[in-house]
């Protein structure tokens, strides 16, 4: 299944209903996908309109006070913007352009072609750049869930703590394109390495 055909399937099955992508909300009106903010109720004449995938990655680089966003999928979206989508071709570039491969990776995960890597595995192919992180304890690690995955980011945890505590694969909300962490990234290890050093 292409993601076209993920994405269309989604709207059959929401019967006109918007769907929700991290800190997007995707409306189908008069064949026409328009994708905002989920904060923004006002008019879409009243946004500032975003055209090609280029300016989609321009306004995701800052938040709303200016700051630069080091993850994509960051609770922190800048608001005030609308994308029109002509058909679902359009609406994928878009989605990729705001989160980059987080469709793709849903996609791949359901179809089970993707497996969740448990997060000490992922500690230790990462310690080259981060030579402590996989020494940390279970509630070290129950920490950085709560503390940077969680906070920090939008995805929902799909990995286990190690292949001897597996976890329940994830299923889609309604109404919801799911988003979805499939390995810890090196912010995850960056914050085990701290405190794994600090003991």
């Amino acid at each position: 299944m292409t993601p076209a055909e993920f994405l269309t399937e989604l709207f059959e099955a929401a019967a006109s209903r918007p769907l929700r992508f991290g800190q997007l909300r995707i409306r189908e009106i008069s064949k026409l996908f328009l994708i905002h903010h989920v904060d923004d109720e006002v008019d879409a004449e009243e946004l500032q309109p975003l055209a090609t995938a280029a300016e989609i990655r321009a306004w995701t680089e800052h938040d709303n006070q200016g700051n630069h966003r080091i993850l994509s999928t960051a609770p922190t979206l800048k608001s005030g913007f609308v994308y029109r989508a002509s058909d679902i071709a359009s609406l994928v570039m878009a989605l990729e352009a705001f989160y980059p491969e987080t469709l793709t990776n849903w996609m791949s995960y359901a179809q089970n072609e993707t497996e969740a890597v448990p997060l000490r595995q992922a500690l230790i192919e990462q310690a080259a750049d981060f030579p402590k992180a996989a020494q940390i304890t279970d509630a070290m690690a129950n920490k950085i869930m709560r503390d940077t995955c969680s906070k920090g980011c939008l995805r929902t945890i799909a990995w286990p703590l190690s292949r001897e505590s597996p976890v329940s694969k994830l299923t889609p909300g309604r109404g919801e394109i799911p988003m979805i962490c499939t390995r810890a990234c090196s912010l995850a290890a960056e914050h085990a390495n701290e405190l794994a050093s600090v003991g």
